[in-house]
């Protein structure tokens, strides 16, 4: 489960590898120079938000702060426990504040993201309850130590990052239609910079048998750099399918941020050593997340953002273009796989 070393990128690693700003540094420096706080000193109420991977690091925090500006926040969790301990405390904050805001105004929804039924099932469920959706944050993703399977067969990672990420964009699109300013908000990370889609490695994953026969090599590390690029490019697809319903759909990079799933990431365990005490924390992580959900007069869509700013998707001579083809094949792969959950 490797990824072919042709597509990994020496020079698109070291360029995203090599740039400080991914730390801490980044977000003190832009902060100070270029961010505007009026751009998030704004009202929510009224607005319908759903988070994915909300129990803790950047989706707890973004759940929190969008509540905090007055949204109504759906979280989406996987494990009943962490999702309560996670409600416990966003509620418990927003109290804390005495802004008026007593922390009802968040719920939580047990939904796996690797199970395509489950995501079907909520959006039937939330269809019947809820008339729009203003923000989607579509910020779950797994890096697995070890080759995991869902009920259907896929492996857990491609079914969680890829199409689990792809299908609740599909299913919640209705509602998204359905809003005056809808955003699409789709957390990836930036070391999709060190990988070119590689189609082969994407389709695998639908095929269990093609996936325990290369056991020995399953690499989390390598599958999360190829779905982080799909990501990036479903978000080119999204942003087509629903600019004609005005609905913007964004892909944004956090930085480097000491989250669980970090931590516990058995590739990245010589990073983390090595960077822990620069990582961002979790707030600093979600600010541009939130950004895109709630700064006024957002007008971009199908950009991909990292720190406040629009940036390019590829690095200088990374060679990690894909051709139109390569989206249409991504496509498909999506579809096969939600139309097995």
């Amino acid at each position: 489960m490797a990824s072919s070393k042709s597509t990994v990128s020496v020079l698109g690693a070291l360029q995203y590898f090599l740039d400080p700003t991914h730390t801490k540094l980044g977000v003190k420096v832009r902060r100070k120079l270029f961010w505007r706080k009026q751009d998030l000193d704004v009202s929510l109420r009224g607005k319908t938000a759903i988070v994915s991977g909300a129990n803790s690091g950047i989706g707890k925090a973004v759940a929190r702060n969008l509540a905090g500006m007055g949204a109504t926040v759906h979280m989406l969790c996987r494990s009943a426990e962490r999702g309560a301990k996670a409600l416990e405390s966003i509620r418990g904050t927003l109290a804390s504040r005495g802004e008026g805001c007593d922390g009802s105004n968040v719920e939580l929804h047990l939904v796996d993201l690797s199970e395509p039924q489950q995501i079907k099932d909520f959006a039937r469920d939330f269809k019947r309850a809820h008339t729009k959706v203003d923000i989607l944050v579509n910020n779950a993703a797994v890096m697995p130590n070890e080759l995991r399977f869902n009920s259907a067969g896929q492996e857990v990672a491609l079914a969680t990052n890829v199409i689990g990420f792809s299908g609740l964009i599909q299913s919640m699109a209705p509602l998204l239609e359905r809003s005056e300013d809808a955003r699409v908000v789709n957390v990836v990370s930036a070391g999709m910079f060190a990988s070119k889609l590689h189609l082969p490695t994407i389709e695998k994953g639908l095929d269990r048998g093609a996936c325990e026969a290369e056991r020995d090599s399953y690499s989390g590390l390598n599958l999360y750099s190829q779905h982080h690029r799909a990501r990036v490019m479903l978000t080119d697809h999204y942003a087509d399918q629903l600019a004609a319903a005005g609905v913007r759909c964004n892909s944004v990079h956090p930085g480097w941020v000491d989250t669980p799933g970090l931590a516990g990431a058995k590739d990245m365990e010589g990073f983390y050593r090595m960077i822990g005490g620069a990582l961002r924390d979790d707030d600093e992580g979600a600010d541009t997340i939130v950004w895109l959900a709630a700064c006024p007069g957002l007008r971009e869509t199908g950009k991909y953002f990292f720190d406040r700013s629009a940036r390019k998707k590829h690095k200088c001579l990374a060679g990690t273009k894909s051709p139109r083809e390569d989206l249409e094949r991504l496509v498909k792969v999506c579809e096969a796989g939600w139309g097995g959950g």
